[in-house]
């Protein structure tokens, strides 16, 4: 349910949905590459995971673009779930898709959370 009656979404917002939507796709297909190269058990479970992330990210992309409190929560716990993971690829050999991963997080979760997003979605 949409809780911003009244109140424009932010272009923030909008830059929001695109970010999250990129790095869905993004994370999708690094998890599929992944899981197609690396065969131990380890890479397996590490790449499902992008996976499953990367298809939440997409399916509550378009709730949040209508200010759905929910979806922004849900979102901002995946996208530190994301930071994480964009952190433990630094270290696993992923450097240029782990520094992907946290510079989107951080933007997400400061916008996300900025006064004028905050307004939107309350």
């Amino acid at each position: 349910m949409s809780n911003n009656q009244g109140v424009q979404r932010p272009f923030g917002v909008t830059l929001i949905v695109i970010l999250i939507v990129i790095n869905g796709i993004l994370t999708v297909v690094s998890g599929l590459i992944s899981a197609l190269m690396l065969r131990d058990d380890i890479n397996i479970v590490y790449s499902l995971i992008l996976i499953i992330l990367g298809l939440v990210y997409l399916a509550v992309a378009g709730a949040l673009g209508r200010g759905n409190r929910a979806a922004r929560m849900l979102i901002a716990l995946i996208t530190v779930l994301m930071l994480v993971v964009g952190i433990v690829g630094l270290f696993s050999g992923n450097v240029a898709t782990g520094i992907i991963q946290i510079v989107i997080s951080v933007i997400v979760l400061l916008v996300l959370f900025s006064r004028k997003a905050s307004a939107f979605f309350n």
